[in-house]
């Protein structure tokens, strides 16, 4: 019953590890700059796209100057606003689950820490809606002076439902051979390479990514945006037998049953968390897929990449690379034929209008919009 109230031994326990503990997430948050350079994209592109993110330097000056009376607020006030959702697995039936997470709720309830909050209430993180038909680029130089690889990433965003993830899916399966073939086994541009459908914060995209120590992130890209020239004509030229291999890559594992209570709980609990709710969601993917045609994908494949083009260009670069990265994305911006690029500066401040949902109904539009 005094689940929210810090004991004694607690406090004492909380002010000894101090110290510890901010050096421990200090050390952490400085040891995510001297990953590879291709591991640090995801931590970059989330200070960009995600909506209220807080930025790893900004972070980094709140750690080292967070006080030992903050720390302590922070453990006292932690009940004051809480979301709750339950998932029991164990040992219980479901009125034995139901039982134990009712009686949570009314000792809570007992201290007045909770209230019922509609679904309306609720904040959830979203991506940032990139405009269509322009190239936003933000370039940023590695810490490591030593490092001689660069990154390049395209993150394309999409419309955000559950046939446009399915799809992607698909989408997934027929380009990332063809992307690692061309580039990393003909080309040779670099041995990082890789093209896949991303799902960040319940919002989904695609992304391509190179690290390379021999050619310029800018460089890679214009490489990256003539593969896509090449294969919307390639794509059409997909037999039926072709697109059937692919479907059913995907819907073969889906038609196992789950050999393990983990991985009924994994399964379980990410529909929770994308606030989706489908506790029989094999099923329901395996139907979405039948459904899918190979137009569906080819339709898809020139929104996204051509039609909608609404896309990200990051770009990680070495030291020794940064000046002649920049003159190459200058000149790309010259030519009369490139997509129009605009060059920002972190942080970011998008409007309200440009974040993006994964559902229309939420909003006017799939892709964002008040």
């Amino acid at each position: 019953s005094d689940f929210c109230i810090l004991s004694e031994d607690v406090v004492q326990f909380l002010k000894a590890k101090f110290d510890i503990l901010k050096l421990k997430r200090k050390e952490d948050l400085q040891n995510q700059l001297k990953a590879e350079p291709y591991k640090q994209y995801s931590l970059t592109v989330t200070e960009l796209v995600q909506s209220n993110a807080m930025g790893h330097d900004e972070l980094l000056y709140e750690v080292e100057n967070l006080s030992l009376e903050d720390y302590m607020a922070i453990h006292k006030s932690i009940f004051k606003r809480v979301y709750l959702e339950s998932l029991l697995i164990g040992n219980l039936n479901e009125s034995e689950a139901v039982a134990v997470t009712q009686g949570f709720v009314e000792e809570m309830r007992k201290k007045d820490l909770f209230q019922d909050l509609p679904l309306s209430k609720i904040n959830e993180i979203r991506l940032i809606a990139l405009e269509s038909q322009k190239l936003k680029l933000y370039s940023k130089t590695l810490n490591d002076e030593s490092e001689k690889n660069s990154v390049m990433a395209l993150e394309f965003h999409m419309p955000q439902t559950v046939k446009h993830r399915q799809i992607n899916k698909v989408l997934e399966n027929y380009l990332s051979k063809l992307y690692f073939e061309e580039l990393r086994t003909e080309k040779q541009v670099g041995y990082i390479v890789f093209a896949l459908a991303s799902e960040r914060n319940q919002s989904s995209g695609f992304v391509f990514l190179i690290q390379s120590d021999k050619f310029l992130p800018s460089e890679l890209a214009q490489m990256t945006l003539e593969f896509l020239e090449v294969q919307k004509a390639k794509i059409r030229e997909m037999t039926d037998e072709d697109f059937e291999v692919i479907r059913e890559g995907l819907i073969a594992p889906l038609r196992q049953d789950f050999t393990s209570l983990e991985q009924q709980h994994s399964s379980y609990f990410s529909e929770i968390s994308k606030h989706e709710y489908d506790f029989d969601s094999k099923k329901t993917k395996m139907e979405n897929f039948k459904a899918l045609k190979k137009e569906d994908l080819i339709e898809f494949f020139d929104q996204i990449f051509f039609e909608e083009r609404r896309v990200m260009e990051v770009h990680l670069v070495s030291h020794d690379s940064e000046e002649k990265n920049r003159e190459h994305i200058q000149k790309r911006r010259e030519s009369k034929e490139a997509t129009p690029i605009e060059v920002f500066d972190c942080p970011v401040r998008f409007r309200s209008e440009h974040v993006m949902y994964k559902d229309a109904g939420l909003k006017r539009g799939v892709f964002g919009g008040k």
